[in-house]
């Protein structure tokens, strides 16, 4: 092959080489481009966190207006005893604090029953009229507006609320002891009534 032949094929192949060189860069810029424009990849799906389980505070820290909730204790319970043989079912209610005591090495707390009428106003219950100022309409997110001869049982800054219209009952019978074991943490958030809440209910006054 003369030199100007061979020079020709040398060319030739180098242009080539750069052809498909250019091609194969240009390729791989072409299919890598998203990622130039800022591109990211798909973010992993987010699960939500589970609300945290509320605790139930030692017995040396309950205070007067905070609420629980009572589960049916053991026959052996004072409360059991107490209302055996009466047509009272309370269990399943929230209940405030308004006293407590270590009674024959119990720990015990008095408290008042709570209701909430399956939401509705006491005004629109079978309760009669002359009753319905044994109730406390307690603060709540769903209807705060006293009604009725009923009045506002405020709560403590920070506290949560009931969801819904839950009213503390006011009648002597609605008083119980009860060990403080049994109670358990209230599923809404620590509830706490404020001070002149507490009176009222305590003194079984609406107002």
């Amino acid at each position: 092959m003369s030199s100007d032949a061979s020079r020709r094929h040398s060319t030739g192949s180098s242009s080539s080489t750069s052809s498909s060189s250019s091609s194969a860069s240009g390729s791989w810029r072409s299919s890598n481009a998203p990622w130039r424009r800022g591109n990211s990849l798909p973010a992993a799906p987010t699960t939500s966190l589970p609300l945290p389980t509320p605790s139930k505070p030692s017995f040396d820290d309950v205070q007067e207006g905070m609420v629980f909730f009572l589960p049916e204790p053991p026959k052996s319970s004072r409360m059991q005893v107490a209302i055996d043989g009466t047509d009272q079912d309370p269990w399943g209610h929230p209940f405030v604090v308004t006293g407590k005591r270590v009674l024959d090495g119990d720990d015990c707390v008095e408290v008042r029953c709570c209701t909430s009428f399956a939401g509705r106003r006491i005004t629109e219950t079978h309760k009669p009229t002359h009753q319905h100022d044994l109730f406390v309409l307690a603060d709540n997110n769903m209807d705060s507006v006293p009604h009725g001869t009923t009045s506002l049982a405020g709560v403590i800054a920070g506290s949560a609320k009931f969801p819904k219209r839950t009213y503390v009952n006011l009648s002597k019978a609605s008083i119980y002891e009860v060990e403080y074991q049994y109670l358990t943490a209230c599923k809404y958030g620590q509830i706490q009534f404020d001070l002149d809440a507490i009176l009222r209910i305590k003194a079984g006054r609406s107002s």
